[in-house]
């Protein structure tokens, strides 16, 4: 049986604003008519831009000094990471080069990070402290690189927690209520998947499988 399994409430910022990209791609190829979510669909339509309005007004006003610092500060850590690991001491040892090789690999997936914007960047920085504490975690040491993973994850924090004080700040004082149109949207968008599995237990699961099978996959 073909369900819909995603969550996202998870989801940071930019993440889910890739989403509801991507669900426009989809509608416009598999059409919510005939899958019988174009009522639902519609209202996510409303909502999302809804919060996108919103979030344009934030982002205008988001910027302070402090912010910029920061933000400074985690890209200058996250250079030196890349240096570290890059540098010409790594070539000596053949196991530390292949430690090395391994995590330029995995920094090629990071090369524009310090070009995104702030809610993109914290989220793959936080992607990439996770993969360097995870499956990289014997590269990491291998290199010594364990106290700038550490400096970034702290700089990282610290910048998110700021963005998220300054975001509460500017809805307060523009009224906008984007906390309250992110669950809006994840309401109807639970109620889309829902609608959906109730309809493949009666229907030809066949005519959802395309769709359903894309959003399974994000997870």
């Amino acid at each position: 049986m073909i369900t819909t399994e995603n969550d996202i409430k998870v989801l940071y910022r930019e993440d889910f604003s890739q989403l509801q990209t991507e669900l426009n791609q989809l509608a416009s190829q598999y059409h919510p008519d005939i899958i019988n979510l174009d009522k639902l669909y519609s209202v996510f339509l409303v909502l999302s831009r809804q919060e996108e309005e919103a979030m344009d007004v934030v982002r205008k006003s988001i910027a302070t000094d402090q912010l910029e610092l920061l933000d400074v500060e985690r890209n200058a850590v996250f250079r030196e990471f890349v240096d570290r690991v890059k540098s010409p001491s790594n070539q000596f040892n053949e196991i530390v080069h292949l430690s090395a090789l391994r995590l330029e690999v995995l920094l090629d997936q990071y090369v524009d990070i310090t070009r995104r914007s702030y809610d993109h960047k914290t989220t793959a920085f936080y992607k990439l402290i996770k993969e360097t504490s995870d499956t990289y975690l014997t590269d990491v040491h291998m290199i010594g690189l364990a106290p700038w993973t550490l400096k970034l994850d702290h700089k990282n924090r610290e910048f998110d927690a700021l963005m998220k004080i300054r975001y509460d700040e500017v809805a307060t004082r523009t009224g906008l209520q984007i906390e309250q149109v992110r669950m809006d949207i994840d309401a109807v968008y639970q109620n889309m998947s829902d609608q959906m599995n109730a309809q493949i237990k009666v229907n030809v699961a066949i005519k959802y499988e395309a769709f359903v099978k894309y959003l399974n996959q994000r997870e």
